[in-house]
């Protein structure tokens, strides 16, 4: 029988190919073997700080700066090469049509990790164009096999479905509104389309995760390497007089194949967190073990839920940075949703000794803010000398960055670039207030308030992190990909700094 490895690069597959051949006395010398297997980094929607250390760590050679993104009317585009510079992507590419052509013929049997965001304005047309690439990875360039390393996944909130609640004579019914699946739906998609493993960053819920580990941890679909076998198989029938013996080995190869789950070492969907990016910067304001044990950590919401993913990721980043759990160093909010655009804070379900301490609300989104703001008007009443506000992805929509910083409640806003369009925002936010004091408009003092309340924390040595581990476990078929710090062609002499 056929042993297939778990994973599925084209080597490893035309060598089990070659061994049950020749266990079964089938010439295979005129089936050449794959040599220099490529892998490849296709660079999306990112920041500039982590396009940048995914260059110095791995040579722009082996990076392609590609385009996902809208037209002007909203219909979403891919293109593979992007030459020049645009605004909204991070590095300047001009390949040659002959290294492009060098590049579209290496492509066929690679494996490539595509780094992307989908986030910002016209998230769905954002999210179509990555589907848009994964089928043309796959179908017009015939990539091996694609990880998809997402900072952030747009759509992860719309992960569950709600009820409405609807009261008429006195009576309250709840009617279930079916218009909250677009995770699961996306999670299809992004399989369908070619995806074979993903890595993503703090997803909203243990649901939305789900979403994903349904489609990507089960054979959701027979896998790309089956084309492979069948071809090489079918290459090596040729000289088998019994054509019953080959279409025998095809059936117990596709079995072993889809019998397989998942396909790459670990699970095929793959969940980190940014806590560690949040932690080491509070060790390095609050560097004291006096101050460290001065601070209370925990979620916005979520202590009416018990499964609650927020819950979870509050308690890990106490733990992380204490070094141990203990329920004393936590606080804990419950809230509840009093019509379809305001909550509030349910004080008796709700419990935080925080006089005198630093606390630090942990949350995995910030869009407008409102849930923030409540929890740090309840920890206020508490006694809390110092609130900071803590969100993995800075979403930010309309003028809410102003108005949050605006208000006096929160002292400091933390955010990492997940979300690259949140230094641009950070960017025009800074531009605009300094040029309202140059007009006598806003009041110096409150300038230098407003912008030091705010930090963007680069994500950039998780990410290469991140790629560096799913190039790892392909060294053996990926020789030719340029891996240490120092590589001559990165033009970089050292690792680039935190951004300010």
């Amino acid at each position: 029988m056929l042993k297939v490895p778990s994973l599925m690069e084209r080597n490893d597959l035309l060598s089990s190919i070659f061994e049950m051949l020749r266990a079964n006395e089938i010439a295979v010398e005129d089936i050449p073997p794959v040599q220099d297997a490529k892998h490849y980094i296709v660079l999306g929607r990112a920041s500039d700080n982590t396009a940048a250390a995914l260059v110095h760590r791995f040579g722009r050679e082996n990076i392609i700066q590609s385009r996902y993104g809208t037209h002007g009317d909203g219909e979403a585009t891919f293109e593979l090469f992007l030459d020049g510079k645009l605004d909204d992507h991070p590095l300047e590419q001009n390949f040659s049509q002959e290294k492009k052509q060098e590049i579209r013929e290496k492509l066929e049997g690679s494996h490539v990790t595509i780094v992307h965001s989908v986030s910002g304005e016209n998230t769905s047309s954002r999210a179509l164009s990555l589907i848009q690439s994964l089928e043309t990875l796959k179908e017009d360039y015939k990539v091996g096999s694609i990880t998809l390393v997402v900072p952030h996944m747009g759509l992860t909130r719309a992960d569950r479905k709600f009820f409405k609640k609807l009261k008429e004579a006195g009576v309250t019914i709840n009617i279930k509104q079916d218009n909250a699946r677009a995770n699961a739906i996306m999670a299809k998609l992004v399989r369908l389309s070619g995806a074979d493993r993903i890595v993503g960053m703090d997803f909203h819920s243990n649901s939305s995760k789900n979403d994903y580990r349904n489609v990507f941890n089960t054979n959701f679909k027979i896998s790309y390497g089956m084309e492979m076998i069948v071809e090489g198989l079918a290459q090596a029938g040729k000289r088998l007089k019994d054509q019953t013996q080959l279409f025998k080995m095809v059936k117990t190869a596709h079995r072993n194949l889809i019998n397989r789950s998942p396909r790459f070492p670990g699970d095929g969907a793959v969940f980190t967190s940014t806590n560690s990016i949040l932690v080491s910067h509070l060790k390095t304001i609050f560097n004291s073990q006096a101050e460290i044990f001065s601070i209370r950590i925990g979620a916005p919401d979520g202590a009416n839920k018990p499964k609650d993913s927020g819950m979870q990721r509050a308690r890990e980043a106490s733990e992380a940075l204490i070094g141990y759990h203990d329920e004393a160093a936590m606080f804990k909010i419950a809230k509840e949703r009093i019509s379809s655009t305001k909550t509030r804070v349910i004080p008796e379900q709700s419990s935080a000794e925080v006089e005198g301490k630093i606390c630090v609300l942990v949350d995995d989104i910030i869009s407008s803010g409102s849930t923030q703001l409540q929890a740090a008007r309840y920890l206020r009443e508490k006694g809390a000398s110092k609130i900071i506000a803590y969100a993995a992805h800075g979403v930010l929509i309309n003028d809410s960055l102003r108005h949050l910083l605006e208000d006096e409640v929160i002292d400091e806003y933390w955010v990492t670039d997940t979300v690259p369009g949140v230094v641009e925002k950070w960017e025009r936010l800074k531009q605009e207030l300094a040029q309202e004091v140059q007009d006598g408009k806003l009041d110096g003092e409150k300038y230098t308030r407003m912008i030091t309340k705010f930090t963007i924390l680069p994500i950039a040595n998780a990410v290469v992190d991140l790629v560096a581990k799913d190039h790892g476990s392909r060294m053996k078929t990926c020789p030719t990909l340029a891996w240490a710090n120092d590589n001559p062609s990165n033009g970089h002499s050292k690792f680039p700094e935190m951004a300010a």
